[in-house]
């Protein structure tokens, strides 16, 4: 008996029964068990293969990404490299590679920067001969077109953008530059609307909006829109300043104060906001308080900043004069025509005023500056008007390039400027005479960009054409430029 339970106990694992109290039932015994871990140790190892095969796969992926990531690498570092080359490098590039849309269009976009628009709309067209869905070239292509008149062909090229992408924001603030340019306030609003729904947060989107709907007279909506303004930009002193004159306008006079006051709060000193706020000031019943106030603020507006404001002495120099203080009325209407001896409000005041006080030969000869001067901006009227009818007469062109010199409008001298010489392109002299006043107004070039210019930079606010500045006449203002 002893030697049987030693013998059993002696044996091997298989041979011994083994009982699991806490088996489910109907579990397999233990032999059964080693039996089939035996037979499956015959069978081929399916799954070693397998987790082989997917290690194998998974590190050819990574190598593939990794060399994908690189080749994206070095274009991006080509490209960068590519934007720095001086145009004569780029040229020799595009002269070996002809075929190489991406070269053709750094070099043409070199050549737009540095005002070669004539040769960039040649090369910008032939990338988009290679590479017709290629969106940079068409908005270079068009910004070029324009540059150089060709409104119609500067359209097409906007559009084609707009067709390939319709919600691309940057060809539709583009093109309603183009319609304002063109004298077509209407269009250009409602391009700057479709643009508007793309990006309904674009302050500066709305900002130009609101100018454009103050062209058009449309005084509520341009309200409006500055409201979008200074709540997606609360931080934007332009903004409530802009709003501020419009509730002029519509004579909410105590909402102005508060709006122009915010403006001051955001930037103190400004010269235009304070003279606005003058302006209200004069518009509430003349009181010795409101009297005080206008001109507390007057002097503030006319002393602010390093380079006194012109409109501001003016406006001093005429509440000085109602006030029968005409000395010092004389001094600040002398100032403003010493830092613009063209602006006619200010020489007709003061020739009135020598006129009154007994030294009419001066008086007669200011006078007769101010009507040369009006008889000038009836003809600027007058040239513009024939321009948007004719757009291609060089001899009306040139004039009007030299009547905006003469009135500070540099940026509309330099369009009509380039617009006669894409009509005249022989006629060297005006090409100097370009050039020159070039370097006047902009001793250097623009810095270099890469890609070209993004979402409304060219528009015609704070950059191109300065709206805040151009519709900031009040009562009695300057209205020459």
């Amino acid at each position: 008996m002893k030697s049987a339970k030693r013998k059993a106990k002696s044996g091997s694992l298989a041979t011994r029964p083994v009982s699991l109290p806490d088996a489910a039932p109907g579990a397999r015994p233990a032999r059964e068990h080693a039996a089939g871990t035996a037979n499956r140790s015959k069978k081929p190892r399916w799954r070693w293969t397998q987790r082989r095969l997917v290690a194998v796969l998974v590190g050819a992926s990574l190598l593939l990404g990794g060399g994908y990531a690189i080749y994206r690498g070095q274009t991006d570092l080509e490209t960068r490299r590519l934007a720095q080359l001086p145009v004569p490098e780029l040229e020799k590039l595009a002269l070996r590679y002809p075929n190489d849309a991406e070269v053709l269009f750094r070099y043409a976009t070199a050549l737009q920067q540095s005002d070669g628009h004539n040769d960039a709309v040649g090369v910008f067209a032939r990338v988009v001969q290679l590479d017709s869905r290629h969106l940079p070239a068409y908005l270079g292509l068009a910004r070029s077109q324009g540059a150089i008149g060709n409104l119609a062909e500067a359209e097409t090229a906007y559009k084609k953008v707009q067709e390939l992408d319709p919600r691309n924001h940057e060809a539709r603030s583009a093109l309603a530059n183009l319609y304002y340019v063109n004298g077509e306030t209407a269009s250009a609003a409602r391009e700057m609307e479709a643009a508007l729904k793309v990006r309904p947060k674009d302050a500066g989107g709305w900002f130009t909006l609101g100018h454009l709907y103050g062209d058009l007279l449309q005084v509520d909506r341009s309200a409006e829109a500055f409201q979008h303004v200074t709540r997606l930009a609360p931080q934007r002193p332009d903004g409530w300043r802009a709003l501020g004159r419009v509730h002029w306008h519509q004579g909410r006079l105590a909402e102005a104060e508060s709006t122009l006051k915010r403006a001051l709060a955001l930037r103190p000193g400004d010269a235009r906001t304070l003279l606005w706020l003058a302006q209200i000031y004069l518009r509430l019943p003349e009181t010795l308080e409101n009297r005080r106030r206008a001109e507390e603020t007057l002097r503030a507006a006319a002393s602010a900043g390093p380079r006194p404001l012109p409109e501001a002495q003016l406006e001093l120099g005429r509440f000085l004069v109602r006030q029968d203080r005409l000395a010092h009325a004389e001094s600040y209407l002398r100032e403003a025509l010493r830092h613009q001896p063209d602006l006619e409000p200010a020489q007709e005041e003061l020739g009135r005023l020598l006129v009154r006080t007994g030294r009419k030969a001066e008086g007669e000869a200011l006078l007769q500056r101010a009507r040369q001067a009006a008889t000038k901006r009836r003809r600027l009227q007058a040239l513009e008007a024939a321009v948007r009818k004719t757009p291609k007469d060089a001899k009306v062109l040139l004039e009007l390039a030299r009547l905006y010199r003469e009135h500070h409008n540099h940026p509309a001298a330099m369009r009509a400027y380039r617009l006669y010489l894409t009509e005249r392109p022989e006629d060297e002299k005006t090409v100097e005479e370009m050039v020159a006043f070039r370097k006047e107004v902009l001793p250097q070039p623009p810095p270099a960009r890469t890609p070209p210019p993004g979402p409304g930079e060219e528009l015609f606010g704070e950059g191109g054409h300065n709206h805040d500045h151009a519709h900031e006449h009040g009562p009695g203002e300057s209205h020459d430029h």
